[in-house]
Order: structure tokens, then sequence, then C-alpha cells
């Protein structure tokens, strides 16, 4: 029996050292968030941790801060790699599993009104914070830039002749204090923003006339000067026609 050659040596798992803001300053600037914040949120999109250690595993806190650091400056991910101090792959890796993890809790946070009681409510808030009376909320679109879409997917549907890359066309509606009521994502970017208007959750909702005494206005005017508000409405009442 011919004698075999030796078996390579096994390979040595090398991992890099986490790093740790040293200020709650620098924190701040890296994640956009407090320490505290963080633990919030990572405790409410994903739980408490299992206190898996082996291997180098990520504690959910951890998995948070890449997820953010990732959302406030999405460009390489190598970068955020040697900001947070792991690899390229667990930066990929642990991106997708908080998105998917906060998109599943979507329902929760992104609540749009369906009843006159809660139009009621909005509007008083529009009403109380910013002075603009009849307001339920502000509508505005994005186009949002995107890869080539495969050529099965009709990539010509997501070209943007005006921005002149390929896109999504997002649909963003808003209450008061900034928060989301709808989002709507499932549109090409070739689609104006009309017709995504037209075909959208909310704008089917108010067809039915439920929210007839209120308004909804372009997101461009909420930061126009709060004494102009009242005329604002007046010409987006009239414009739209939406009452």
């Amino acid at each position: 029996m011919a004698n075999l050659p030796p078996a390579p040596p096994p390979s040595v798992r090398h991992f890099k050292s986490r790093r740790e803001p040293a200020t709650e300053h620098y924190y701040r600037t890296q994640f956009r968030f407090s320490k505290p914040s963080v633990r919030w949120l990572s405790n409410h999109f994903l739980g408490p941790d299992t206190g898996e250690t082996r291997g180098g595993a990520l504690n959910n806190q951890q998995r948070m801060e890449i997820a953010l650091r990732y959302y406030a400056d999405p460009g390489f991910q190598n970068g955020v790699s040697e900001v947070v101090g792991v690899s390229q792959a667990t930066v990929s890796r642990t991106v997708a599993f908080v998105t998917d993890r906060i998109v599943a809790k979507r329902n929760t946070w992104i609540v749009f009104p369906r009843t006159t009681q809660e139009f009621d409510v909005a509007s008083q808030s529009w009403q109380a914070t910013k002075r603009f009376p009849y307001c339920f909320g502000a509508v505005d679109g994005c186009l949002i830039k995107v890869q080539v879409p495969p050529r099965q997917h009709n990539p010509a549907q997501y070209y943007s002749g005006r921005k002149k890359f390929h896109c999504i066309n997002i649909q963003g509606i808003c209450g008061a204090n900034c928060e989301f009521l709808d989002v709507d994502a499932s549109w090409p970017g070739s689609v104006h923003d009309a017709r995504v208007w037209r075909n959208s959750g909310a704008s089917n909702l108010l067809s039915t006339g439920v929210s007839r005494n209120y308004l909804l206005i372009s997101l461009c005017l909420c930061y126009a000067h709060s004494d102009q508000f009242s005329r604002l409405a007046r010409l987006e009442y009239r414009g739209l026609g939406w009452r």
C-alpha cells in the first residue's frame, strides 16, 4: 500500500478584536443612538440574548450595532467591519438578519388611521404641534437607487429617466411626530408618483370617505413657516379636492 502524504494541519480561525467606542459621544456618532437606546432596540427586535459565546458569537446588542452602523452609512461593508471589528461576511449576514427581524415587526410601528376617532387624534396632533388645521398626515415619494436587476426581472422598468439610474419608487406617509403611518415600496422607478398613489392602500382607504373632513398634505409643506400653515392648507384643500 502506497504511503499517503501527511494530513495538512488544521486551519486556525483568526478573530478580529472587537472594538468598543471609547466615549458616549463617539458611540452616538457611530451608531446614531445612545447605548441604552441600542440596548432597547436589540431587546425589542431581536429578543433576549441566548448567552452563546462559542466561536466568537455576537450578542444581540452587537448585531444591532452592526446593522445601525450600516444603515447610517450604507457604503462598503468592509468599512463597517473595520469599525466594529468583524469580517465583511459577518456584516452581510448580520445586516440581513437584523433587517428581517425589524421588518417582521413593521405592523407594530407603521399604523395608518382607519377610524374617525383615529383621524381626530392625528389631526389634533398636527394642530397642536404644527398649527396646521384639518391635517392628519404628510405624503411624499423618494427614488432609492438599486443595482441593475437581472434580465428576467425586466430592468428597464426600474430605470428612471429623470434620475438616470435604476431605482425603486417609495411612497411614505408620516404623522405630526415624524412617525411613519404608511410605506409602499412595491413599485419600480419608472412608475409615476401619481400611479403609486392611486394604487396604494392608503388611497383606497381614503376613497371610502372616512377622512373626508381631513387633509393629507405634501411633505415639503411641513418645512414651511408655521404662520403660513393655514394659508397653505387652504391651497392644498382646494387644489387637491380630497375633502
